[in-house]
């Protein structure tokens, strides 16, 4: 996927505008907070230290034309998030734009090693134009139209609520389905890293809360939320990703 070239791009969805990063949870809340802008580089903008390492992934042109504002992926470039433990129940949004679309290309990647197979959550635009989620709750991906083109901008969603995941296409609801809750593990966290495809991305955000359809759409079209899911004046985010 890209933001603005023929790589792969990514961008945070709900990182809208400049604006102040996310206020910190109180202690005691319920994750540490993490927010990647991916302007340029894999800096965990809400300074607790979260930061991602950017391997092979280079600066480029964000979906507003700002230089710098996103960063372009191609072969096996990614950002290297560490290890983390995955929330169950969530929400996860990122801008990407497309370039080759003919293999999978992800958006965020997280590994929880298990006895048998491991079991994944992933967000990812397939190689046919289809955004697909995997859980590690399921056998197969929950799996979109074909709604997705090359060199274009698209917002990419899902929430998972415990009991059913859904997909969303620049604010539109586009596939749902009944899924187990699972239990979050410690694993590899990565954003990009899929052989030969490309693309560019900026502000990938990882979500410990569901944001329903209306909140979804208010991030599309530019305007804030609140931290707590619903519609306002708040341009100040919470990321979470334990």
């Amino acid at each position: 996927m890209a933001v603005s070239t023929a790589a792969l791009v990514l961008a945070p969805l709900l990182a809208l505008g400049t604006g102040a990063p996310p206020v910190p949870p109180a202690p005691g809340a319920s994750a540490p907070v993490a927010w990647y802008q991916l302007d340029g580089d894999g800096r965990d903008a809400t300074g607790q230290g979260a930061d991602g390492v950017v391997v092979g992934a280079r600066p480029a042109e964000d979906r507003t034309g700002r230089a710098g504002g996103a960063l372009a992926f191609s072969g096996r470039d990614l950002v290297d998030l560490g290890s983390r433990v995955e929330p169950e129940t969530l929400t996860l949004m990122a801008w990407v734009r497309p370039g080759r679309l003919f293999r999978d290309g992800a958006v965020l990647s997280k590994a929880s090693p298990a006895s048998g197979r491991d079991r994944f959550l992933e967000l990812r635009v397939e190689g046919d134009g289809r955004l697909a989620l995997l859980l590690p709750s399921l056998a197969k991906p929950l799996r979109g139209p074909k709604a997705l083109a090359e060199g274009r901008w698209s917002h990419v969603a899902a929430t998972f609520d415990g009991v059913r995941a859904v997909l969303y296409v620049d604010g539109a609801p586009v596939a749902e389905a009944a899924a187990p809750a699972f239990r979050g593990g410690p694993g590899p966290a990565l954003l990009g890293a899929r052989p030969d495809a490309g693309g560019r991305a900026q502000e990938v955000d990882a979500i410990r809360r569901v944001i329903d359809e209306f909140g979804i759409t208010e991030l599309v079209v530019g305007l804030p939320l609140n931290m707590d899911g619903s519609e306002g004046t708040q341009a100040k985010q919470t990321r979470q990703f334990g």
